[in-house]
């Protein structure tokens, strides 16, 4: 059987394997993108300026090398579509929109490490075709899709900047985005000069459109030579700031289409899911049962995630927000697979300390966006760790689990599949083509996993269920035959006890009387009288004994009562016998509470109750009450007799306050087991003076 499960263990494993090999095979081999090329040429750029002291647009004319601190890609490398993975970067300065950066930094964005200023300057540089060059025509064929009349036209797809930005193209503002704090906007084609003075934040998706010459003889002259796109930007959190992904360069379709594409895979998985969260709320709601709730925590986590990836891609004015919260599904996740894994060692709670810590992890994750460093760094550290031991536990968890010749291992998909995931995210970069992104799938295939698992979880409980429930109504059809059976022995023997022997008694008790009537010696006649006693107690308890006996608690079924209407009938049929012994009973049963109970079992325990009263209690006045208390209704008796003893449990069989001839000390014994037989409840509270019985029945 060991083997049997590690087994199926290894199995499990070598297709999540696979899985993954497949889906980052799938990954690199979909779709190749050019890297940013880093050109040395020379260009004559036309620069234009604010001059502050004339208040005018000045021109500057300059001729520079493009060396290694510009990173430039060319359209002769382009195929139909395209990625520019690096962007020339200057913290805290705004450059000129229409001048080539110099003196800045080399940003590869593939990296996804690089920790961007607060506000800054992202330059994209676009060469045109070497006119000088031997390859010119070849170059210029493999274009032809790009061109339009004289020119080359190129879409490029800028993701969204976090978080307020403007976007040049040249010297022409081409998109605004939210508001920069004391940002003096300038549109040089148009001299527009304004100023904002409040920060707004807002990103979203850019399309920005260049033009390049085809004639070879006109390149150099008309300074279309490169073409830059600036954008200024800055971010109100403390700890994101920068470019969301790699921008798209190709045709104008290929683009849109790629980011549709993005986008309606996105959509279609959060879509799903969503759905996979209604389920799973749906199971728990119907079931009234927490059997769904680690699930629906996995179903969680990566519906955070990938709705995150959904807001991010699009326009939103929270990004600091949603990345947080993409941050800290991941670790929330991890930690609900645990849940998934019903095991402690020994007696150290070792799952549930490292769900605790994972989940204080993805709290802390959050916050990563809203801090600056080094507690930003020091967070980053937290949660790799937290994913490494979270990682490493569960998948442990899992092997011993197997080794404990556990029955069900295949649940293990679920916890196993998320903790390869949170693994390989250590190792793996979201991509922007999500058909080209390994983690995107590796989403999808947790949710699905999640929920066929889920799926048969339920199915598996519903056959069980099933199977109970028919087992059940079996059985109780079987207690119900063998309780009819005994009921039926109870009934005989009770009939020979109340008749056949009382019988016999009473005509010993007629040839007592005979006897003593005869007799002569007085030493005699009361020996006589004593048995004769005896004999008549024996007799008046054989007749207690059947009184109940007619009363069948248990069988008697139970429905709707009104307690106003049977605290009418009883006071109607007692109140004669309380006038007679001089006693004053009291109906303060005014409100119509109703309770579902059994009728001549109820009224038989009042009465008795109330007789009982009037037997022993020596008291003046009875008073009958009905309240609410919680999820029951309260009927009381209360009598200002003189109380019952302490040291007395009067419900015990044949326990009595004051035994006698007609006392069995049976009544509130059986009492008692009626009212338990409803699901109520019989109590009593007594001191000197006062006594009061409460029977608390469930409301409705």
């Amino acid at each position: 059987m060991k083997n049997n499960l590690l087994n199926r263990f290894a199995i499990l494993l070598s297709i999540a394997a696979l899985a993954v090999g497949f889906i980052l095979t799938f990954a690199f081999t979909v779709r190749t993108t050019p890297n940013a090329i880093n050109c040395t040429d020379a260009v004559t750029e036309e620069s234009y300026f604010w001059n502050e002291e004339t208040e005018t647009l000045d021109v500057n004319v300059e001729t520079f090398l493009l060396d290694e601190d510009i990173a430039a890609i060319r359209i002769s490398d382009l195929g139909d579509l395209g990625q520019i993975t690096k962007v020339n970067y200057v913290a805290d300065e705004f450059l000129a929109p229409d001048s080539v950066m110099k003196n800045g930094q080399i940003v590869d964005l593939t990296k996804g490490d690089f920790s961007f200023a607060k506000r800054g300057t992202l330059q994209f540089v676009v060469l045109n075709i070497d006119s000088l060059s031997k390859d010119f025509q070849k170059d210029a064929e493999k274009l032809s899709a790009f061109k339009k009349g004289d020119y080359w036209r190129f879409t490029v797809g800028i993701p969204p900047i976090f978080s307020a930005c403007n976007i040049y193209n040249r010297s022409q503002c081409v998109a605004t985005y939210g508001e920069i704090e004391d940002y003096r906007f300038i549109d040089f084609t148009t001299s527009n000069d304004t100023v904002t003075t409040e920060h707004k934040s807002q990103t979203a998706y850019s399309y920005i459109e260049l033009e390049f010459h085809t004639r070879q003889e006109a390149i150099i002259p008309d300074l279309s030579y490169a073409q830059t796109i600036t954008i200024h930007y800055e971010s109100d959190a403390e700890n994101l700031a920068g470019i969301v992904d790699c921008p798209l360069i190709g045709t104008k379709n290929k683009v849109k289409d790629a980011n549709a594409d993005t986008s309606r895979w996105l959509y279609i998985a959060v879509a799903v899911c969503a759905i996979t969260l209604a389920v799973f709320l749906f199971l728990c709601a119907l079931k009234k049962s927490l059997s769904f709730v680690p699930q629906l925590l996995i179903a969680l986590g990566v519906f955070f995630s990938l709705l995150s990836d959904m807001v991010l891609h699009g326009t939103t004015a929270a990004p600091a927000f949603w990345s947080g919260l993409g941050l800290a599904a991941i670790p929330f996740a991890l930690a609900a697979c645990l849940l998934t894994v019903g095991l402690n060692y020994k007696k150290l709670p070792l799952k549930t300390i490292l769900t605790a810590v994972l989940g204080i992890g993805a709290g802390l994750t959050f916050l990563i966006p809203f801090v600056a460093y080094p507690a930003a760094a020091a967070l980053g550290v937290a949660d790799i760790l937290f994913k490494c031991i979270g990682s490493v536990a569960a998948i442990a968890f899992i092997g011993i689990r197997a080794a404990d010749k556990s029955d069900d291992l295949w649940r293990s998909a679920t916890p196993l599949l998320t903790a390869i995931t949170v693994a390989a995210s250590l190792f793996l970069t979201k991509k922007q083509f999500i058909p080209a992104d390994p983690l995107f799938w590796m989403y999808v295939i947790v949710i699905v996993t999640t929920f066929a698992v889920s799926l048969k979880v339920f199915v598996s409980m519903e056959k069980r269920n099933r199977y109970l429930t028919k087992n059940l109504q079996a059985e109780v059809c079987m207690q119900t035959t063998e309780f009819q059976t005994v009921i039926s022995e109870r009934d005989k023997l009770l009939r020979f006890l109340s008749h056949d022997l009382k019988k016999t008694l009473m005509s010993s008790s007629h040839f007592l009387d005979v006897l003593i009537a005869r007799e002569q010696d007085s030493e005699q006649i009361k020996s006589l009288n004593i048995v004769k006693a005896k004999t008549e107690e024996v007799t008046g308890s054989l007749a207690r004994v059947a009184k109940f006996s007619k009363f069948c608690y248990n069988a008697e079924s139970a429905q709707i009562i009104s307690l106003k209407e049977l605290a009418d009938t009883i006071y109607q049929r007692i109140n004669p016998d309380c006038i007679a012994d001089g006693v004053i009973l009291k109906n303060g049963v005014e409100s119509d509470y109703n309770v579902f109970a059994k009728l001549n079992g109820l009224e038989n325990t009042i009465t008795n109750i109330i007789v009982n009263a009037l037997e022993h209690a020596d008291c003046k006045e009875i008073t009958l009450s009905a309240f609410k208390r919680k999820a029951y209704v309260v009927f009381a008796v209360h009598d200002n007799g003189k109380g019952i003893s302490p040291q007395q449990d009067i419900f015990k069989p044949y326990v009595s306050e004051s035994a006698g001839e007609e006392n069995s000390g049976l009544g509130l014994y059986i009492c008692k087991q009626i009212i338990e037989s409803m699901n109520g409840e019989l109590t009593y509270s007594s001191r000197p003076g006062s006594t009061t019985f409460y029977i608390a029945l469930p409301k409705m």
